[in-house]
């Protein structure tokens, strides 16, 4: 027994009688504020400028307060420290035979609405609300505003209707480039001083990623990220899906590369712009397979694989390049076709402003993190041993985040981290590891 001679529990049950009726007087008053709106054609409007008052009902669970003790109190909506008598609008029966009247009524409560809509869309995107949870904060709020919609899709204006095409390997849908564009600058609007001469850079992501284990079902998307005069996240601009790569690279591409040449040409239109934004490509980052199947050129193990010199490899247990001094390919070499050897088609990019050459750089990831430095790691065990705790510094925000890199997780493996963060965060771990590395 609690002080007083009250129970927990009987608290508690009287806590939750008093918040079932103060449940029960909303429903009710929702239900004749219902009925109001109902018989409005029946009735007049009434002056908004009057002072009305709300009421605020107790749920106080004190031992002297009776079952039977009415706590509604009302309180003035302009004073709310001072208690008041309640004040309704008196309903007239006489109808209003002034129809702009009704109709200036019917717009002001729609334009109540509206702001309701627009706040929760924006909100739902900008936090990512899960769409069961916003189905159902609708259905709530749907009660007092009619005008909502109950389904989120709505609310957000999802797009359920996508052009997919079929093309040679499997199913494609371009999501456009122009439009998301133009989606990313009229947000950022007010923020981004975008001169009328200004030029939008952007970069370009192509490979092929696998979505299940099981199956052979391949994902190639066509990535994209503006660089200046913002950075943004990347975005996509087409999806192709099929057990293998496209097999048509002109299907493939045909979309991207007219909105490039269009973009080239008219440049970008931008509200509150005269002069349409120019748009340059500066870089398509690829790895070696996805660079050679999008250029239509020889993989990287071929004689003649090389993106930027001439020079034939020699074989030695796997291709290698030995020349230092080789000629270099150059964008004109390449449009024009003069190395046969090296071409393997004629890609669509080539008709786009794009050096086919200077603007597809080489890849760091495979060249070099999982290239010399995974080989020369390998050979860690011959001199010392690294602990968790040294895999812990690598996954850090310490020495890799100083020298730009990303952090990595404690979860990810140690040949992993240190592929990647191996030769920063050695210096500090393990001296002689380090020398060793880098002396190989």
């Amino acid at each position: 027994m609690a002080s007083g001679g009250i129970s927990y529990w009987a608290k508690r049950r009287r806590i939750r009688k008093r918040v079932q009726e103060h449940l029960a007087f909303i429903s009710e008053q929702n239900a004749i504020e219902n009925d109001a709106l109902s018989d409005l054609e029946n009735s007049e409007v009434c002056d908004h400028s009057e002072n009305y008052s709300y009421p605020v009902q107790s749920l106080r669970s004190d031992s002297d307060l009776s079952d039977n003790e009415s706590e509604i109190t009302w309180y003035n909506a302009e004073n709310t420290d001072e208690p008041c008598e309640p004040q309704f609008c008196e309903q007239n029966s006489h109808s209003s035979g002034d129809e702009s009247e009704h109709n200036t009524s019917d717009s002001q409560s729609a334009g109540t609405h509206q702001p309701i809509a627009s706040f929760l869309c924006e909100w739902a995107t900008k936090h990512n609300i899960p769409r069961v949870a916003l189905n159902e904060l609708l259905a709530y709020l749907h009660l007092f505003h009619k005008s909502l919609p109950k389904d989120s899709r709505t609310l957000l204006k999802t797009t359920t209707d996508y052009e997919i095409r079929t093309i040679q390997g499997g199913l494609y849908h371009h999501f456009g480039l122009q439009s998301a564009l133009i989606k990313i600058f009229s947000s950022c609007k007010d923020t981004v001083n975008l001169a009328e001469n200004a030029v939008v850079n952007l970069q370009l992501n192509i490979d092929g990623l696998p979505i299940f284990k099981s199956s052979t079902t391949h994902f190639w998307p066509i990535l994209c990220r503006v660089i200046s005069p913002i950075v943004t996240e990347p975005f996509v601009v087409g999806l192709f899906c099929g057990q293998d790569k496209p097999k048509d690279i002109s299907e493939y591409l045909h979309d991207l590369v007219l909105e490039l040449k269009t973009m080239e040409t008219d440049g970008l239109t931008l509200e509150g712009f005269s002069i349409p934004i120019h748009i340059n490509v500066s870089s398509v980052i690829c790895d070696a397979p996805a660079r050679a199947f999008i250029k239509q050129v020889k993989q990287y193990n071929a004689y003649f694989g090389c993106d930027k010199c001439t020079q034939k490899g020699e074989w030695h247990k796997k291709m290698t390049f030995p020349e230092l001094d080789a000629p270099l390919r150059t964008d004109v070499h390449f449009d024009e076709l003069q190395h046969e050897e090296h071409s393997d088609g004629v890609s669509p990019l080539a008709d786009t402003s794009l050096g086919m050459v200077t603007n597809f750089p080489l890849d760091f990831m495979h060249l070099v993190c999982l290239g010399p430095t995974k080989y020369r790691i390998g050979h860690i065990g011959r001199i010392g041993r690294i602990g968790t705790q040294s895999i812990a510094c690598c996954s850090g925000v310490g020495a890799a985040r100083h020298q730009g890199a990303p952090a990595y997780p404690i979860k990810c493996s140690g040949s992993c981290l240190y592929n990647y963060t191996g030769l920063f965060c050695l210096v500090k771990i393990n001296a002689d590891i380090h020398s060793f590395i880098v002396s190989c």
